[in-house]
């Protein structure tokens, strides 16, 4: 594998382009902006429209937290609300009016953060970048811009990115449904954007904040610590444990608040909160694999079933780390979220925006995926099919739950195919780089033997024909070079004597 060159450690962001990014945004957010102004009834009818929400993330039960937030009412004596209480102080000091524009601003710093990590990625991924048009694996000419993520005959520059994932239909749907999931996903794409400047007390306190809002996010933190040693060539075996450290202690600060200023107990919440994430209680049909199989297997079976669920969560950790972690961060951090849109137990049409949005980021291998038509028309064929499917089952009475079960798993097939792909043209394009400069440097050894023995051959024959000229004097006396004859030091260097005799 081609180890490139170390990077300056990270003092300060890049000068990017940030009046066309910030652009960009605007612009996302003003489409958003004339959809609810030509289409006003279209809020309200994704509002209703459950496979938007689930049991953490829906804003009808962030509704009744808030009210009994400020009602001054225990939160968790019911069965509606198990959101965490993160941001229930955030919502509740602002306006009613104003918390659709809460939500609007949190898919801005969604696309702000795809934006940085596109600008900063070529740097910290060189190798992803990489082609050889020199002669030999110490002079491999990479090209650390994204002037050169060129894609389907598109170049992704950093406010492309964000305004696709702004414009995505996922996005649009997520945000007019008030998904509350959106701000773990502003946490997880700002820790891998602090990372990415070598910032480790913020991207850990993102990680460890986006842990309380939904348990899963805390697998991005070994990622997130490989991103920031790419940034700051820190070694890894000092960052992962500082990083955990740094983590327990925003949680431990997070205690604190809860129970001083909440008046709450911290393992009440955790219980009513992360263990209802571990438990999978509520099986309310959203875009996941889990709640139409543990609606169906027996009761005595449902807590190794669940178990077995949460460890696919987390089992593939290690070998995504093993294979891009030291060379590739980014990349794993990428191939995780789309890990985690398929496998985890209450997703979001939210989760697959964001990971969509993070994709262009490695269009240079777009040309190397196997089934790009397919996993497209996949794409394309569940988006339109699921609520209908839905319709069909819940409003019409003309269906079952096996009818948006079929979508779901055929949603999975897709996120399989999509990440299979993902990551086979990722290990073209390395394999490609590396056997391009083993020819390198094949051809460069070729040629340095051929020059070493042309060389020799060339030395060889100038002894035959010195050895010759010496016998030759041997035999004829005539040819023999007269000795010169002796310097007289007096006539020759008179200042030399001079000086030396004074």
């Amino acid at each position: 594998m081609v180890v490139p060159p170390p990077l300056p450690p990270v003092t300060i962001p890049l000068t990017w382009r940030r009046g066309r990014v910030i652009g960009a945004i605007a612009m996302g957010l003003a489409v958003r902006g004339a959809l609810l102004f030509l289409l006003p009834s279209l809020e309200a009818t994704l509002l209703a429209f459950v496979p938007l929400r689930t049991a953490m993330t829906g804003w009808k039960r962030f509704q009744e937290g808030l009210f009994l937030y400020r009602a001054g009412m225990p939160l968790y004596d019911n069965d509606l609300f198990h959101g965490s209480p993160v941001l229930l102080p955030l919502f509740a000091s602002v306006p009613d009016l104003w918390h659709p524009v809460l939500f609007a601003l949190a898919d801005a710093a969604i696309a702000l953060a795809i934006a940085l990590v596109a600008e900063r990625q070529p740097l910290l991924e060189p190798l992803a970048y990489a082609h050889t048009t020199a002669t030999s694996n110490k002079n491999i000419n990479v090209s650390a811009s994204w002037r050169h993520r060129i894609g389907g005959g598109i170049v992704w520059s950093p406010e492309l990115m964000a305004l696709v994932y702004l414009l995505n239909p996922l996005t649009i749907a997520a945000g007019l449904a008030r998904d509350v999931g959106v701000f773990e996903r502003v946490l997880v794409a700002g820790a891998a954007a602090s990372a990415s400047l070598g910032d480790s007390i913020w991207s850990s306190g993102y990680i460890a904040l986006a842990f309380l809002l939904g348990l899963h996010p805390i697998v991005m933190l070994p990622i997130v610590a490989l991103i920031e040693r790419r940034a700051t060539h820190l070694s890894a075996h000092a960052l992962i444990p500082a990083m955990l450290i740094q983590v327990g202690a925003w949680i431990m600060m997070w205690s604190m608040f809860a129970t001083h200023a909440l008046g709450m107990d911290p393992w009440h919440i955790a219980n009513a909160t992360l263990g209802f994430l571990w438990r999978v209680p509520d099986m309310t049909p959203n875009v996941g694999l889990w709640w139409y199989f543990l609606m169906e297997v027996f009761d005595h079976f449902r807590e190794f079933f669940v178990f077995v669920f949460h460890a696919h969560v987390f089992m593939y950790l290690a070998p995504v780390l093993l294979r891009y972690g030291k060379e590739l961060p980014v990349f794993a951090f990428v191939v995780y979220l789309g890990i985690l849109a398929a496998l985890r137990p209450y997703p979001t049409a939210g989760d697959w925006a964001l990971w969509i949005g993070f994709l262009p980021l490695y269009a240079t291998t777009w040309k190397y995926h196997r089934y790009s038509y397919l996993t497209s028309s996949l794409v394309l064929f569940t988006g339109l099919l699921y609520p209908t499917m839905y319709v069909l089952w819940t409003h019409l009475g003309s269906g079952n739950a096996n009818f948006p079960y079929s979508l779901t798993l055929l949603a999975g097939v897709t996120a399989t195919l999509l990440l299979a792909d993902l990551m086979h043209g990722m290990l073209v394009h390395t394999h490609a780089v590396d056997v391009r400069v083993a020819c390198a440097d094949a051809a460069l050894a070729a040629v340095a033997a051929a020059k070493a023995k042309a060389e020799e051959s060339l030395s060889s024959s100038d002894e035959d024909e010195k050895k010759k000229e010496d016998e030759k004097s041997e035999t004829d006396p005539s040819t023999t070079t007269p000795p010169p004859p002796p310097i007289d030091p007096w006539t020759e260097y008179p200042s030399a004597i001079l000086f030396a005799s004074e």
